[in-house]
């Protein structure tokens, strides 16, 4: 059901696809928390991003408020999955020191930097100094930008580690589902 100040047919669309858009992420955080948990697959920074995302799309439902600000952080928190799961297929068929695993990783890290961080940036600014967003968004969005710095900080580890080795070959980078291993 749209709200009751959308008024034309157009409003009322974008309403009902962003509620859709909403329950299948919903869905999908769902299940890959619960695989997580099963599977013992993340630390305890990707579950807090998963419990920070399931409850912000519970609450979002609930009341009734779904926007372009959700959709965007969604859209920037899950833009780089398709090159993680990629990267993990190479990785499961031995393929990952190639090329293919190469551009893989440089394209997760641009993407990561320019997407997550950057845009995120301006939402996040936006969103903070906006008057119709709730505290309660406010104080997810914000602590789902942190969970992102400390991505980046072990991903910039990662990247790091890539290009220059590290610490010589032996060195273990931190694991998250970022990327990061």
């Amino acid at each position: 059901m749209a709200p009751s100040n959308c008024f034309n047919p157009l409003c009322a669309f974008f309403f009902l696809s962003s509620q859709v858009a909403m329950v299948v992420c919903l869905g999908y955080f769902l299940f890959d928390f619960s695989w997580c948990m099963a599977m013992q697959t993340e630390g305890p920074l990707m579950l807090c991003h998963h419990l920070l995302c399931i409850t912000g799309l519970i609450l979002s439902l609930s009341l009734g408020v779904c926007g372009a600000e959700l959709s965007g952080t969604i859209v920037g928190s899950e833009i780089t999955n398709p090159l993680l799961q990629l990267r993990w297929f190479l990785k499961q068929t031995n393929s990952y020191n190639s090329r293919l695993g190469a551009i893989t990783d440089c394209a997760f890290v641009f993407l990561f930097i320019t997407v997550r961080i950057g845009v995120g940036a301006w939402f996040f600014v936006v969103g903070m100094m906006s008057d119709r967003i709730m505290l309660i968004f406010k104080i997810g969005g914000a602590a789902l930008y942190l969970i992102s710095l400390i991505f980046l900080a072990q991903i910039l580890s990662f990247a790091r580690h890539k290009l220059f080795g590290g610490e010589g070959k032996s060195r273990k980078v931190p694991h998250t589902s970022n990327g990061v291993r």
